[in-house]
């Protein structure tokens, strides 16, 4: 059943077994694991089924770390969430990434990687990548020649990200949420303050707030937070009614080790003559015209909705204490920075299939619209031409190393709260993002082994990027991160390090759980949507279990007798 909670009486309270916080990726998939279960479960979602400027303004708030996106264009407050945005490529998180590494500050899942395998499973069947493998030998036959052997060796590896069409949760899902007979979705319902009992070890309810003024409660035995990995910060630390410091927060945690995945040019690739390195002949390289051109773009754009990088195989990792890394190679463009340039090369990453870019303008997933790109093509011809005319008729010179790579989790980069207040009364949040040193130096000394392969391999020599190479140095400012919020309910055995334990539940807090990539105690390279997923439907499983057994035990207790 879906009810707008606009319409719900005001200072109504509202009972269920389970309450879910958020309706995008993860909230959707943690309902969909409860339908038919017997238990009575709502969900609360802030936003609409499509955008509203009034209700995304409620994400806003401030940057102050590395340069990011305005908060409220990162984080689309309707159904569906995050995959709103999603631009569909799924892999889940490498074995290594789950362990504690010495290297590695707070490093270390309390889980392995197996111990998500069966969840894994699930995960992609709701991202509808059931069928398709993360093995890139599968896919030799649609890998460009770059990532294949002689370029690839023992410290160096090709590995593969599959495509969703993307599945649109809130799109996909509806119905099937909305026939359930236990299950309660509740619209434009934005949770404002989790409430405890006294002794603050258990939450009672969680007050809810509309934008016409509308406000009521939900009472439940079990409360999830599913928002996304700022928003959930932002709530956690905003309910301090009962805990002066937030719910959860009282080792200063909560919001702490945000992560995202830095996205930057950290090389380039200046290319040999291929006559005088004796190497083969690569298309992508050495062809002019249509072949060329072809196999340029397939060098960067999605072939057969698969996407191939370099990434440094665990056990160089491990000898030179790197983080995980991946790298892609693209070609160097005249005017790469012109709104042309970018908008062409938007399209052309979303034209896996005309069938899939079709889908991509009808649920609204080109970033600011198609008319907004195809209009800066129109503005913009001869930037547009420059790079069309360089693709086709020129070789390319140079090549890119488009990094996109494991971030330290850092205690200082983390989410607050300001004293401004959205439009409800709920504090805005603040994001200072930080990378570190050790993030730079691990970049630096995983493309070198990347350089000295391509170099006696025959095709290039790898220059670094020279802010890279500087210790005190800013980072460039082309940086960009991937909408991958993670990190500021970490998982973890020790409540002094983190806020939830290996079953996502809050260590202070009986009844509360927070999962999906809020848990995430490191970020591999991986893109996160997967194994944010994997983990809620692994922390779903839990709840259902011990849910199901209370209503049990229930059932099991013999009526009262009552007197004659």
């Amino acid at each position: 059943m879906i009810i707008d909670g606009k319409k719900v009486p005001n200072g109504e309270v509202i009972q269920a077994d389970l309450c879910i916080i958020g309706g995008g990726v993860a909230g959707i998939g943690m309902a969909l694991q409860f339908i038919d279960s017997g238990l009575d479960v709502c969900l609360l979602e802030g936003g609409d089924f499509e955008p509203n400027p009034r209700t995304q303004e409620l994400a806003n708030g401030d940057n102050l770390g590395e340069p990011y996106y305005r908060l409220d264009h990162a984080r689309p407050r309707y159904f569906g969430g995050g995959s709103n945005l999603w631009a569909g490529w799924c892999r889940p998180l490498d074995a290594i990434d789950f362990e504690k590494r010495d290297w590695i500050p707070y490093s270390g899942w309390p889980i392995s990687r197996e111990d998500l395998a069966s969840s894994y499973v699930k995960a992609q069947q709701l991202c509808e990548v059931a069928d398709k493998s993360f093995d890139a030998l599968d896919w030799s036959y649609a890998m460009p020649d770059l990532y294949q052997v002689p370029y690839v060796n023992d410290s160096i590896q090709s590995t593969v990200w599959v495509g969703s069409t993307p599945t649109k949760f809130g799109k996909r899902y509806r119905h099937a949420l909305a026939d359930a007979s236990n299950l309660r979705v509740y619209m434009n319902s934005n949770v404002t303050e989790l409430v405890t009992d006294a002794p603050g070890g258990k939450i009672t309810r969680s007050r809810v707030a509309t934008l016409n003024h509308n406000r009521y409660e939900v009472q439940a035995k079990v409360f999830v937070l599913l928002p996304g990995a700022i928003e959930a910060a932002r709530i956690l630390l905003a309910s301090k009614q009962g805990e002066r410091q937030g719910i959860g927060n009282q080792h200063d945690v909560v919001g702490r080790y945000f992560m995202e995945h830095p996205h930057v040019v950290t090389a380039k690739i200046h290319l040999y003559n291929r006559k005088q390195s004796n190497r083969a002949v690569i298309p992508a390289l050495d062809y002019r015209f249509i072949k060329g051109a072809k196999a340029r773009l397939n060098l960067e754009r999605p072939i057969d909705g698969v996407k191939f990088a370099y990434t440094i195989r665990e056990q160089t990792q491990r000898e030179k204490q790197l983080l995980n890394y991946s790298a892609h190679l693209r070609t160097v463009a005249p005017s790469r920075n012109s709104a042309g340039y970018r908008s062409l090369k938007l399209i052309v990453a979303n034209m896996r299939s005309m069938k899939s870019f079709l889908r991509q303008v009808k649920n609204g997933g080109i970033p600011d619209g198609l008319g907004t790109q195809l209009k800066n093509l129109v503005l913009n011809p001869d930037d547009v031409f420059r790079v069309l005319y360089g693709q086709v008729f020129s070789r390319p010179k140079i090549l890119e190393l488009y990094c996109q790579s494991e971030s330290v989790p850092n205690p200082d980069s983390r989410v607050m709260i300001s004293d401004q207040l959205d439009e409800l009364g709920v504090p805005r949040a603040v994001l200072d993002w930080r990378l570190s040193l050790l993030d730079k130096v691990s970049i630096r000394e995983s493309q070198k082994i990347i350089g000295e392969l391509l170099k006696q391999s025959g095709i290039g020599e790898l220059v670094t990027e020279p802010w890279v190479m500087d210790d005190d140095a800013e980072w460039d400012r082309s940086l960009i991160g991937g909408y991958h919020h993670m990190g500021t309910a970490r998982m973890g055995l020790n409540p002094k390090e983190s806020v939830v334990d290996e079953n996502c539940k809050v260590h202070s807090v009986s009844n509360l759980y927070v999962t999906s990539t809020s848990a995430f105690p490191t970020c591999g390279y991986a893109n996160p949507l997967l194994t944010g997923l994997a983990l809620t439907l692994r922390t779903a499983d839990h709840i259902k279990e011990l849910l199901t057994l209370d209503l049990e035990l229930k059932h099991q207790q013999p009526a009262e007798v009552l007197p004659s």
